[in-house]
């Protein structure tokens, strides 16, 4: 019981080494639910025969998926975790023969078991896990190797010989190293896909804002030639002292005038402190599409923005994942805001994404999960794709703040040591 117990916490562990979303609420819900696969392991897959390994992995998909709602990629995850016990058992098997004592097989297989674990955090620090959420075929791939690599434990289970077992041993290994390189060239298309899409998005959104300024410039000749005229109609009321027709006609004629003049449209003038034309342009579609949905916009740059830390395409990205965000949760509300500000420091950059809020939110660990989304399932990409591209560089991170009526992430952008 105890042996298998450590079984079953060692491909636990696994998963939520390498994929964090993977999180019970509270500790003893995490033990009862190991507890309960120690308990199907131990007694129920027994009574499968050489199907032994069905029960205990299908019971183990089900616990990801009950935590994450995700199957996908709790099918990859609970099989990758299984070949790392395939591993792991496999080196009990040709290490313990060699002890003289009666613990040598738990002992062992505990010993090898803290040094896998070490090995995947180790590796999963330097090289992160795909977020990115596997396809059916992905999906279908993974299980096929997993059942040839478990079929060939089978047949030699009887009695296996020390070139049998270090032949398994080499399957499994070569079988996680293709599932990984797999993920991570799955993950560099999905990449690339994106980047191809988000330049194409901010070529046309460098036309918007070019068409939007000539449309501007275009308002100001007018308001200049409205302004002339305005002036030459007020002469005849002062030259004649008519003041009772001077308010009438400034109640009438020039209080809409103002009016117009100080609607939303106009605030964001801030946009020319800003000379990046790619942020310039993301910023602007982005708000003065909010703007176009009647919801009221607030945009802060207080001082000259030369350049940015972050690569520009990279931040084009994750500034519009922010704003889609934002922009989406206040769609509906009758009296929704998004407030934007760019603030530089000697230390950093920071950019301030805030919006208003009408309904509570689920937790933000959630919200990071690939394929959540508050509008459905698998359409909720976008806080999954910007952390995969924070996590990029060691000079950015992001922070959220999260209260009752608003909703606020900061995109902070440390200046590296060649900065003046």
């Amino acid at each position: 019981m105890l042996f298998v117990l450590f079984q079953v916490v060692l491909v636990v562990k696994n998963i939520k080494i390498c994929w964090p979303q993977f999180r019970f609420a509270h500790w003893w819900t995490e033990w009862g639910a190991i507890i309960i696969l120690t308990v199907i392991q131990q007694w129920v897959a027994p009574l499968c025969g050489h199907w032994m390994w069905l029960p205990a992995m299908l019971s183990l998909i089900v616990v990801v998926t009950w935590v994450t709602r995700a199957w996908r990629t709790a099918v990859v995850m609970s099989i990758e975790s299984m070949l790392l016990l395939c591993i792991v058992l496999e080196l009990t098997m040709l290490v313990s023969p060699h002890w003289s004592y009666m613990m040598a097989i738990p002992v062992t297989f505990f010993g090898f078991g803290l040094v896998g674990l070490g090995l995947v955090y180790v590796i999963n620090r330097w090289l992160p896990t795909s977020t990115m959420a596997p396809n059916n075929l992905v999906v279908g791939l993974v299980s096929l190797a997993y059942v040839i690599v478990v079929a060939y434990l089978q047949l030699i289970n009887e009695t296996p010989k020390a070139t049998e077992v270090w032949l398994a041993l080499g399957l499994t290994v070569l079988l996680i190293v293709a599932l990984l390189g797999l993920q991570k060239t799955r993950e560099h298309l999905l990449n690339q896909t994106m980047r191809v899409q988000q330049q194409r998005a901010l070529l046309t959104s460098n036309l918007r804002y070019t068409q939007a300024v000539e449309h501007h410039y275009d308002e100001l000749r007018r308001f200049r030639h409205d302004y002339q005229n305005v002036m030459l109609s007020l002469d005849g009321y002062i030259k004649t002292d008519d003041f009772v027709g001077l308010k009438q006609y400034y109640q009438t004629a020039l209080m809409p005038k103002q009016a117009q003049l100080t609607a939303t449209k106009y605030q964001l003038e801030d946009l020319a402190r800003i000379e990046s034309k790619a942020i310039k342009s993301i910023l602007f579609n982005k708000l003065n599409d909010a703007q176009q949905q009647d919801i009221q916009v607030q945009l802060e740059v207080a001082t000259p923005i030369t350049r940015f830390v972050m690569p520009t395409v990279d931040l084009v990205i994750a500034l519009g994942i922010l704003l889609d965000n934002a922009i989406e949760a206040t769609q509906t509300q009758s009296a929704g805001w998004v407030h934007v500000a760019v603030i530089e420091s000697p230390t950093s950059q920071v950019i301030l994404v805030k919006n208003s809020l009408e309904t509570e939110l689920p937790p933000l660990w959630q919200l990071e999960q690939a394929g959540y989304s508050t509008k459905g399932t698998d359409r909720g990409l976008g806080l999954t794709n910007l952390k995969t591209i924070v996590d990029q560089y060691a000079t950015v991170s992001l922070t959220t703040d999260v209260t009752a009526a608003t909703f606020s992430q900061q995109l902070i952008l440390k200046w590296d040591e060649s900065h003046d």
